[in-house]
């Protein structure tokens, strides 16, 4: 209908942004003619200011970890490893960000003081640009079977000597139930109604909610009203499975939110198999946008992550469109 709603916010790892940044290398370097004939607005202002929000984060120009002033903050991303579906992706940011690449066993955390194991000894870290959930961050504290974790790394967050991003914990901001109460808090905390509005979404725990959804048990998509996953559509499920899931939610409700089941916007395609292979055809898209903070307010990436939907929902690591901004618009 032309109006933009976001369907979540992902403030955990904002899964993607490497694939974005690859996409467009790539795209850019096959079709070097459409760029310059559309001109398109480029990614790397959003890279380089991301770059030096994270050299901010650095703690006080090293004067609070007993360092020399004017040292170049040593940041790192902190990688699960191999086995990450985004694998790819973690090994293409480190490139524009100009960071190392590490796995939790890269790092030792003696004396609440983080390093980086390397062939010359260890080497100081100051920013961990992290990539794995904030569960499995450190088995001492938090997930105890983590392998892919550094122990101590919590205490030496806390000691101020290393500085995490996103921090462990930001992943609250996920939470779908909290999408409903957005426009209120909205009013409440701005006065303004939300600038760019979400899905509509209940938390069932509101009187009245429930009865809503049971009215229209197909319209809805039922969510953990505390985990980001992507939820269950009742539409898409065969009736059994449709009595099963309700039964789950009206057994205890307050740990739903359920979220309008709205139809996304289509784009061309290549179809690769059935019979309309090699021809375009319509597929529902959904647009992952990036935001970093600079420090003083919220910087956008001019451009984005297109992901194409199947019948099984979002694809996560599959196919995906660049998105162009023109210098013009």
């Amino acid at each position: 209908d032309g109006a933009w709603r976001v369907l979540a916010d992902r403030t955990v790892t904002a899964g993607g942004v490497g694939y974005a940044q690859e996409n467009r290398r790539l795209l850019a370097r096959v079709l070097p003619e459409a760029f310059r004939a559309m001109q398109v607005r480029p990614l790397t202002p959003f890279f380089d200011t991301w770059q030096e929000a994270l050299r901010r984060l650095a703690p006080c120009t090293q004067q609070a970890a007993g360092l020399e002033p004017g040292l170049t903050p040593a940041i790192a991303l902190l990688t699960p490893g191999t086995a990450s579906p985004l694998w790819i992706a973690h090994m293409s940011l480190p490139r524009v960000l100009s960071c190392a690449l590490v796995g939790g066993g890269d790092i030792t955390v003696p004396s609440t003081r983080g390093f980086i194991k390397t062939l010359r000894g260890l080497q100081r870290v100051d920013v961990l640009l992290r990539r794995i959930d904030g569960r499995m961050i450190d088995p001492l504290e938090l997930e105890a079977g983590s392998l892919i974790g550094v122990p101590g790394l919590l205490d030496a967050a806390r000691a101020g000597s290393v500085r995490i991003t996103n921090h462990p914990g930001s992943g609250a901001a996920e939470a779908p139930a909290l999408a409903a109460f957005l426009p209120a808090l909205c009013h409440r905390l701005r006065g303004e109604a939300l600038r760019l509005g979400s899905v509509p979404t209940l938390w069932l725990g509101a009187p009245g909610a429930l009865a809503l959804v049971q009215r229209q048990p197909l319209h809805w998509r039922m969510r953990p009203a505390l985990d980001g996953g992507g939820g269950q559509v009742a539409a898409g499920l065969p009736p059994a499975g449709r009595a099963e899931l309700m039964a789950r939610v009206i057994a205890r409700p307050w740990e739903w939110a359920a979220t309008e089941a709205m139809p996304a916007s289509v784009a061309p395609c290549l179809a690769t198999e059935g019979p309309a292979a090699g021809s375009l055809v319509p597929r529902p898209v959904v647009l992952r946008l990036f935001l970093v903070h600079d420090g003083r307010t919220w910087q956008a990436m001019q451009g984005g992550l297109a992901r194409v939907e199947d019948g099984a929902g979002p694809a996560v690591s599959g196919i995906s469109k660049d998105v162009w901004v023109l210098a013009e618009e």
